[in-house]
């Protein structure tokens, strides 16, 4: 369905980390602070509800940087476009 990332995810076991599981909290710990992004398993949330999050998710970054903008401040809620360490655009947007 979707392109791989041009970087490795961390694969984070939910079940582990509820066991306090030492190596899993330190990769989830390094997956939010290096990187950034995650994935998880045994989560628990079912697979029609993130087949359709990736779903409006890719759609919503398919669209170009001026109609993602009118979702700034969305009710008061700031949706960043970009990543916690720039305010400035994905390069690769449209």
């Amino acid at each position: 369905m979707s392109k791989a990332p041009p970087f490795e995810l961390p694969l984070i076991d939910t079940e582990l980390l509820r066991n306090r599981d030492k190596p899993t909290e330190d990769l989830f710990y390094k997956a939010l602070t290096d990187i950034g992004f995650l994935v998880l398993k045994n989560h628990g949330v079912p697979k029609e509800l993130t087949d359709r999050m990736e779903k409006v998710s890719e759609d919503f970054y398919k669209t170009t940087h001026e109609e993602r903008m009118r979702v700034h401040d969305y009710h008061g809620k700031m949706i960043s476009e970009g990543s916690a360490f720039t305010d400035a655009p994905f390069t690769n947007s449209p």
